[in-house]
């Protein structure tokens, strides 16, 4: 638990609760979305190869203006890296501060933009990505 209230230190926010029990139990998983992300843990931060390329994913997305065409006003501090790898910039961010809508986790791939509601959200939908999509649980991303 110590790792994970350390992590929540440098985040300087609370962890979305279930990201915070997946690391409390498992702390990161690797070969996670499409077998190229990496699900974070704790050991990943404040310095690993895996982290520094998230963030740089992060920091490019925000550079390239897609966070302001999405209508994303959050300050870079405030989305959370909790997936990367070496081999996408694809990403996906916690929005724990919940000042963008609708959901806490936000993915970035190029274009490809999603939210979801729970770290649970984004199991269910890489198990079964039909089932997952026929159920209506993906959230649409608000545009302005």
């Amino acid at each position: 638990m110590a790792a994970v209230d350390a992590l929540e230190a440098r985040a300087a926010f609370d962890l979305p609760p279930d990201y915070r029990e997946f690391l409390l139990l498992s702390d990161g998983m690797d070969d996670f979305y499409f077998f190229s992300l990496r699900l974070l843990s704790t050991q990943d931060w404040p310095e690993s190869p895996t982290i520094s390329r998230a963030l740089g994913i992060r920091e490019g997305y925000y550079e390239d203006a897609l966070f302001y065409e999405l209508g994303i006003a959050n300050a870079l501090e405030d989305l959370f890296p909790i997936a990367g790898g070496d081999g996408s910039d694809a990403i996906f961010l916690a929005n724990p501060t919940g000042r963008i809508a609708p959901g806490p986790i936000i993915w970035l791939g190029h274009s490809d933009v999603s939210c979801f509601r729970s770290v649970a959200d984004l199991f269910d939908r890489e198990a079964d990505r039909g089932a997952y999509l026929n159920a209506g649980k993906m959230l649409p991303f608000p545009s302005e």
